[in-house]
């Protein structure tokens, strides 16, 4: 992809954002309600990380179960809040930036 394409795209992204900004910022406040939620979220927020890290600092705070984590990871990427990659047992996840 050259450069005018990456220009394009977050053109594209931007305008999504702001014509959506309304029902982002709802599903932002509704995901960001839970403290689950809000620890996964903050543990992979500077990059890829790799789901055992993240169980990690989740599981210090948190009293849920490995089975709770997972079933949220998932429900966090079906949402679109964050990203995954690789293939067990090599999972990494990020942040979107959406929420």
């Amino acid at each position: 992809m050259n450069d005018g394409d990456n220009e394009r795209l977050d053109r594209i992204a931007a305008i999504l954002a702001l014509a959506h900004r309304g029902a982002i910022a709802e599903a932002k406040s509704e995901i960001r309600k839970d403290a689950l939620n809000v620890a996964i979220l903050d543990a992979c927020s500077s990059g890829w990380a790799p789901a055992g890290k993240i169980w990690d600092e989740v599981a210090k705070g948190s009293k849920a179960s490995r089975s709770t984590f997972k079933r949220r990871i998932a429900e966090l990427v079906a949402e679109g809040a964050l990203f995954r990659q690789g293939n067990p047992p090599a999972v990494t996840y990020r942040s979107s930036g959406l929420v």
